[in-house]
């Protein structure tokens, strides 16, 4: 991961500057140091995480809560995005259009139930009964498609 990557919210509560300065320093040790402080830095982050969940009230309240009105698949792929690769973005940005379209289709039809839109006025009835994700496979490459199917298995199993 990139080194100007911001922390995120759950390591910003079990991770303090004095650890964040000890992991930058693991490439500066030799080989047998860099094991040390490697599983030492990891040990500290695992006790942090113990006390953080021990703390009173914490079972109550969520570590890292987000807003109920903010808890959508698009908040969510939003905040995963700061930390995926440009490929990963790329995906995920032509992942949420499609849907963003797709969702915006579904409200005309419901906005205007008698009515074709535009786009299909000029083209025959189409009732294949291909589903948006199929449509949205067949425009993937491969590696896309497995990325793809990753992120829908992540997604589904938030809900």
């Amino acid at each position: 991961m990139d080194a100007s990557k911001e922390l995120t919210e759950f390591d910003g509560l079990i991770c303090d500057h004095h650890l964040q300065m000890m992991k930058a320093a693991i490439p500066y040790m030799p080989a047998y140091g860099q094991q040390i402080l490697s599983v030492y830095a990891k040990s500290l982050e695992l006790s942090n995480t113990l006390r953080l969940l021990n703390r009173e009230g914490s079972r109550s309240v969520g570590i890292c809560s987000i807003s109920e009105n903010k808890r959508n698949t698009a908040e969510l792929l939003n905040a995963i995005k700061k930390y995926c690769t440009d490929s990963e973005r790329e995906l995920l940005d032509l992942f949420m259009n499609f849907f963003s379209a797709f969702r915006m289709y579904h409200t005309y039809r419901e906005l205007f139930p008698g009515e074709t839109p535009p786009e299909d006025k000029d083209s025959p009835p189409d009732n294949s009964g291909v589903s948006p994700m199929d449509a949205l496979k067949s425009m993937l490459s491969p590696e896309q498609k497995n990325m793809l199917d990753t992120y829908s298995s992540l997604l589904s199993s938030t809900r």
